[in-house]
C-alpha cells in the first residue's frame, strides 16, 4: 500500500508593513544588492488605492516605516467630491413628436472623484447630448453623458437618461402641430 502523509505548510507574510498600517494591503517586498532594501506597497482606504515605491532604505524597518509615511501622507492630501447625484439635472432635451416637447437629462448614478486638498475645486462640465431625441421616450433611456474635468484632466463621467417618459402623441396632434 501507499502511505500518505499529511504536511502541514506554514505561510509567513515579510511584509510587515500589513501589520503596522491598517489600510495596507500588499504587494511586495525585497532585497537586491543595487537597490538594497526596498518595497512596492499598495493601501485602500474608503475607495482610494495608493501605491508607493521605495529603494535604497538601509535596512527592513526603515523600508516599512517610510512606506507606511508616505501612505499616510497620499491619504491625508486626498479628499473625496460628489460631482453630482443620481438623478440630479443636467440639460433639458426636446422631445419631437411627443405629447410633452422636452425632458429632463438627469444622471444614471452619483459620480464622485477624488482630489487634492489643496487645491481649489474648480470642475467643468462637457454635457455631450442631441438636440432633441423622436418620441416615445422611455423612462431612464439613454440619452447622452456628462463628464466632469478639473485642469483638462478627467475627474468622471456618469451616462445621462431621461428623467421620466414621453408617449407619442396621436398622429392628429402630430400633423395640427397641437400638443394636448
Amino acid at each position: 500500500g501507499r502511505e500518505f502523509r499529511r504536511v502541514l505548510f506554514r505561510s509567513v507574510n515579510t511584509n510587515r508593513l500589513i501589520k503596522m498600517f491598517r489600510f495596507a494591503d500588499g504587494l511586495k517586498t525585497g532585497y537586491y544588492r543595487e537597490a538594497r532594501f526596498n518595497i512596492t506597497a499598495t493601501a485602500k482606504k474608503d475607495g482610494l488605492r495608493l501605491i508607493a515605491v521605495l529603494m535604497g532604505c538601509r535596512n527592513g524597518r526603515e523600508r516599512f516605516r517610510e512606506a507606511a509615511r508616505l501612505l499616510s501622507e497620499g491619504f491625508a492630501m486626498m479628499q473625496r467630491v460628489t460631482l453630482a447625484g443620481q438623478g440630479e439635472s443636467m440639460a433639458v432635451i426636446g422631445v419631437k413628436e411627443g405629447v410633452e416637447d422636452r425632458v429632463h437629462a438627469v444622471t444614471a448614478r452619483q459620480v464622485e472623484a477624488f482630489v487634492l486638498r489643496s487645491e481649489e475645486l474648480k470642475v467643468e462640465k462637457e454635457i455631450k447630448l442631441p438636440k432633441a431625441v423622436k418620441a416615445p421616450v422611455t423612462q431612464e433611456q439613454a440619452l447622452g453623458d456628462v463628464v466632469f474635468r478639473q485642469k483638462g484632466r478627467e475627474l468622471g463621467r456618469v451616462p445621462l437618461v431621461a428623467e421620466h417618459a414621453v408617449e407619442r402623441a396621436h398622429w392628429f396632434w402630430r400633423f395640427i402641430g397641437w400638443r394636448p
